[in-house]
């Protein structure tokens, strides 16, 4: 991993070819104790057998111009400052080694503490995590550098530390996860792309000054081992049945008539409707059909509504005036006369 002109490798024992390394990601990394921020690294590797002797290749690839970090600030001359490079194994320090403000790089540390550098086991229980924390201690490799000075402590001599350069955090795992994870490359699931010549896609926009990058499929709010591959979500090919389904015309109205199908109508027939069940007839088919009937608001209203083919029309004052009594009012039948013989008539007019 490199930051600035700073540049950590990792290598097997013995061997001139660096470990490789996959999805480089910078953040800064508070310390609550002084309320500062370190610059932090965090890098996959593929993991060497457990124990096995590795070392670290510390690189500055121009001397840096102020050990006490931006402008020198509190920088005291006649000072003895030093660089340190502290190797931190799961959250334990096994090597810590220090050099003068004027050393040449690189440096190679192969020995610390407990003798050769060996390499961790991985923690099968990071694959069932539901988190993931790039300041993480368990099963990081953490290489620091460090400035500080030498003082004269309790008769001998120690480093003090006044700021950390940088943090490189390297996380170790089988490649077979890394691979089915989508970290490591190449693996069987990787994004596929179309040449922008021969038929370019939808891009995104870059806005303020931005570079329009794709996605990240390194979420950081789950494990970092929890990856779908690209393949997983369907494509247009897979949604094509869907499609040709959605396309289809409407099924066929069913037969009601059918011994399989109830005579009751749909409730969606009925809304506002205030006559049921007497709204329902069927048809010549023997379809049911809807036919609200409205509510009657009086006796004339009634018989107007009961017999639709009535002729009947509302008639005026003086209409009715001259209707005869035989020819009765428009609303109610004629009124029978008593039938009376003709010579009873007569013996009526004699006696008056």
């Amino acid at each position: 991993m490199r930051f600035q002109d700073w540049d950590v490798l990792l290598f097997p024992a013995g061997s001139h070819v660096p470990i490789r390394e996959f999805r480089t990601t910078y953040y800064a990394q508070e310390d609550p104790r002084t309320m500062t921020t370190t610059p932090l690294l965090t890098a996959f590797l593929p993991a060497l057998p457990t124990n096995t002797p590795f070392q670290v290749s510390v690189h500055s690839w121009t001397k840096p111009s102020s050990i006490l970090g931006a402008g020198n600030a509190g920088y005291v001359p006649g000072t003895i400052y030093q660089w340190r490079v502290k190797i931190i194994v799961d959250g334990v320090a096994i090597a810590s080694e220090t050099y003068p403000e004027d050393t040449t790089w690189p440096k190679q540390l192969d020995s610390g503490l407990a003798g050769a550098l060996s390499f961790p086991r991985f923690h099968r229980s990071i694959l069932s995590q539901s988190h993931w924390n790039a300041s993480e201690d368990m099963g990081r490799i953490k290489i620091q550098v460090s400035a500080g000075y030498e003082a004269h402590i309790g008769g001998t001599n120690k480093f003090v530390k006044l700021v950390d350069h940088v943090v490189f955090a390297f996380q170790p795992a089988p490649l077979d996860v890394l691979e089915r994870s989508g970290i490591a490359w190449p693996h069987s699931n990787p994004p596929i792309v179309r040449s922008s010549r021969a038929a370019p896609e939808a891009r995104q926009i870059s806005m303020g000054g931005y570079l329009p990058l794709g996605d990240d499929n390194s979420s950081r709010s789950t494990s970092a081992y929890s990856y779908v591959a690209p393949n997983v979500y369907p494509s247009l090919q897979m949604l094509a049945p869907f499609a040709a389904a959605m396309a289809m015309p409407p099924p066929p109205v069913p037969d009601r008539r059918a011994a399989n199908f109830s005579r009751s109508s749909d409730v969606s027939m009925h809304q506002m409707c205030t006559s049921y069940p007497s709204c329902l007839s069927e048809d010549k088919e023997g379809c049911l059909v809807h036919r609200p009937q409205l509510t009657p608001r009086g006796r004339k209203e009634a018989v107007a509504i009961s017999s639709p083919a009535s002729s009947a029309k509302k008639r005026t004052r003086s209409a009715m005036q001259e209707l005869k009594i035989n020819d009765g009012s428009p609303e109610k039948p004629a009124r029978k006369l008593n039938k009376v013989d003709v010579s009873d008539k007569e013996n009526v007019n004699m006696d008056l």
